[in-house]
């Protein structure tokens, strides 16, 4: 015997609508596949690690790195960080014929910077050398100048007054400390202006006054 079942009406089903949204994803996954391929510019460009957001080079792999083998342009470095990323930390090893850096027409384009290494290096003094850098890099916490030619601390109430939280310095030739001196004393006496947030500083192996 056949049973008939209840007969239920034909329901008309709409087509699937369009897309709308295919063109903007395309965009989208056209702007992650830019930024991927994107490198950079610049004759240091393939030099940003975004896993790390940091910027390294060393004197084995990026001899050329330097202006007149002897002078870091810090415009070239921020013309390798691709668009779209963000550069937390810049380090450079190993660059014993550095003697100077050169900061960039506009102060505070190096805003994400949080960590500076320059070591083994001959990155001498200069009378706006820390003043350039608290501008260039206003929220600098950690600076690492280890193994420099510095011999004095000019203008480092600048970078510490702005939040530096880790200051090396070992193994230099600093003979002058007459500017965290001044810092101590500022302190005691009340008059000390902006923030104190260093933790450590690492002066050891340089030219220590006695």
């Amino acid at each position: 015997m056949i049973v008939l079942g209840e007969v239920v009406p034909a329901r008309l089903v709409d087509s699937p609508a369009s897309d709308t949204s295919s063109g903007s994803e395309s965009s989208s996954d056209f702007d992650a596949l830019r930024h991927v391929h994107d490198k950079g510019k610049g004759h240091l460009q393939g030099c940003f690690n975004p896993s790390r957001q940091e910027i390294q080079l060393d004197r084995k792999t990026h001899a050329h790195a330097l202006e007149d083998g002897k002078t870091l342009n810090l415009q070239a470095i921020l013309d390798a960080v691709p668009s779209g990323s963000t550069l937390k930390s810049i380090v450079i090893n190993g660059f014993i014929t550095l003697t100077s850096i050169r900061f960039p027409t506009e102060s505070s384009v190096l805003v994400t910077v949080k960590s500076l290494s320059i070591i083994d290096s001959a990155l001498a003094s200069s009378p706006t050398l820390f003043d350039d850098l608290a501008q260039a890099m206003p929220n600098l916490e950690t600076l690492d100048l280890t193994g420099s030619f510095l011999t004095d601390l000019h203008g480092i109430d600048g970078l510490i007054s702005h939040g530096l939280t880790k200051l090396y310095l070992k193994g230099g030739r600093i003979d002058d400390f007459g500017a965290i001196e001044e810092i101590a004393k500022q302190l005691h006496a009340g008059t000390w202006q902006g923030e104190l947030s260093l933790s450590e500083l690492d002066v050891r192996d340089n030219a220590l006054p006695r």
